[in-house]
């Protein structure tokens, strides 16, 4: 038994609200090329899931749609999104289309657009106003 909720088709599409237009057209098609199907969303809410036969046909997390056989990635029309269809590389035909939402893995940059200086009678650096809060 699955935890989570059962989801519409119309509830998967409005599932986040950053998604572009162009997104919600995509993960539409998508969701529409899959026979009779259910989508439900776990928990935790990190991704919604449509399943055929009781087995994962596709996954959609805010930033992308993840097919993880490739299945049903066949019959997608790749041209509705601008970076198309990208290959898993699990050699297994998993396929995966990024979303306007996409944001790749890696550390957060954490370098400042401005640096506030430093206070010239105590030499500490100064907050983000540029005033020192010694003085």
């Amino acid at each position: 038994m699955t935890t989570g909720r059962t989801l519409t088709d119309r509830q998967a599409l409005d599932w986040r609200e950053s998604w572009s237009f162009t997104d919600r057209a995509f993960i539409e098609h998508a969701l529409s090329v899959l026979p009779e199907h259910e989508v439900h969303e776990p928990s935790s809410g990190g991704y919604i899931a449509a399943n055929v036969n009781g087995r994962i046909a596709l996954y959609v997390s805010p930033g992308y749609v993840w097919w993880p056989k490739g299945t049903w990635a066949a019959a997608v029309d790749a041209s509705l999104l601008p970076g198309g269809l990208l290959d898993g590389g699990e050699g297994d035909g998993t396929m995966w289309a990024k979303l306007s939402t996409f944001r790749g893995a890696g550390r957060p940059d954490t370098r400042r657009d401005f640096d506030p200086g430093v206070c010239p009678e105590c030499f500490l650096q100064l907050p983000a106003t540029g005033v020192c809060d010694n003085h």
